[in-house]
């Protein structure tokens, strides 16, 4: 049997023999959908009302018998970009910047000045600018780290030579370059790393302690281990220029608080700010998906309320998260494999949405 770890939290308002109901469900599919012999470990965090449910299933590292639980660190990958995306909020709200600038605004040195394309543009995706920037390929020395050798120095070459789609032209075409850029207008802004301004405008006030770009020395003996498509043991991937797109870690329990935000009502000043995100929609090429403000909000059949979702990859680790306002639900789904989890994370959602017919 494979090693599990439980909690659940309920508060009185709820049902306490629902909520074991809901448990014992959402644990028993990840056993039957999760192939453990390809993907060791999975931790999974459920937001219903009031009340927590966690879980981990299997081992943080092959054969190490230790369960991953509310702490244990993955590597979120591309979902850094929402939180990119939420500092350029709050920087908005601070009327610091405006979503309808140009970028020549605030990146002078680096050829935008007749590129026409906005933060807007940046946050959901229309900038017409590749997914990589060039030379990223030519430039790889490690395929299982492959962002850590590319510089400030190869970005500002492939900036200077390219052309953007003319605007007319454009559609959502998902960037890790987007959020290069707003990184750097980011730490313009605030003449800060990026990483600062990211602790002190939203990981401290959330309380979000685990959720960093560097692991000190004792976070790594809570880092489960990540497998590739090889089934191979995998390092965590390290970058200078893409921090603000794919470098962050953090933990179920950090990521929790992060969707409490998003979920919940609340006087803060915070956490209007991060709920303002989720107005903005702007077509995609998949009908029932449009992107939002690194966000995307995906409608799971007609006349039914959107979930809003992101997903996040590196070499061995994945990582699912998405939330339900209207029915206030929500799901953390992190694993130490880069295998197809085959949409495990949006299941669990309608699973606790009574496969999309809850109301509230």
């Amino acid at each position: 049997m494979k090693h599990l770890y439980l909690l659940l939290l309920i508060l009185p308002t709820f049902s306490a023999f629902s909520q074991q109901k809901l448990q014992k469900k959402a644990l028993k599919f990840v056993q039957m959908e999760t192939d453990f012999e390809k993907t060791p470990g999975v931790s999974v965090g459920l937001i219903n009302g009031d009340s927590v449910i966690t879980f981990g299933i299997g081992e943080t590292k092959k054969n190490n018998n230790l369960t991953p639980n509310i702490h244990t660190i993955f590597e979120i990958g591309s979902c850094t970009k929402v939180f990119t995306a939420s500092l350029i909020a709050i920087l908005k709200e601070e009327n610091r910047l405006n979503y309808e600038d140009n970028i020549s605004l605030y990146l002078d040195k680096l050829n935008f000045k007749d590129k026409d394309i906005t933060i807007l543009d940046l946050l959901t995706h229309h900038s017409g600018l590749t997914r990589f920037p060039s030379y990223f390929t030519d430039n790889e020395t490690n395929n299982s780290n492959p962002y850590q050798t590319y510089s400030y120095l190869l970005l500002a070459k492939y900036l200077k030579n390219t052309t953007p789609t003319p605007r007319k032209e454009r559609i959502y075409t998902y960037s890790h370059t987007n959020y290069v850029l707003l990184t750097l207008i980011i730490e313009k802004i605030t003449k800060q790393r990026f990483e600062q301004v990211l602790k002190e405008k939203l990981l401290s006030p959330l309380g979000m302690n685990d959720t960093k770009i560097i692991l000190a020395e004792t976070d790594k003996n809570r880092l489960a281990q990540g497998y590739n498509l090889m089934d191979q043991p995998t390092s965590v991937w390290e970058t200078e220029v893409f921090r603000g797109a794919i470098a962050l870690k953090s933990t179920v329990n950090d990521l929790l608080k992060f969707l409490n935000y998003q979920l919940k009502e609340g006087k803060e000043p915070l956490r209007k700010v991060m709920q303002s995100m989720h107005q903005n929609k702007t077509k995609t090429p998949i009908k029932k998906v449009k992107a939002g403000l690194a966000w995307h909000h995906i409608q799971p059949k007609k006349r039914y309320f959107s979930f809003i979702a992101h997903s996040g990859a590196t070499d061995g680790h994945q990582v699912y998260i998405c939330f339900l306002k209207e029915t206030q639900t929500a799901v953390v789904l992190m694993a130490n494999s880069k295998h197809d989890l085959n949409g495990l994370g949006s299941y669990l959602l309608k699973m606790m949405n009574n496969n999309w017919k809850r109301k509230k």
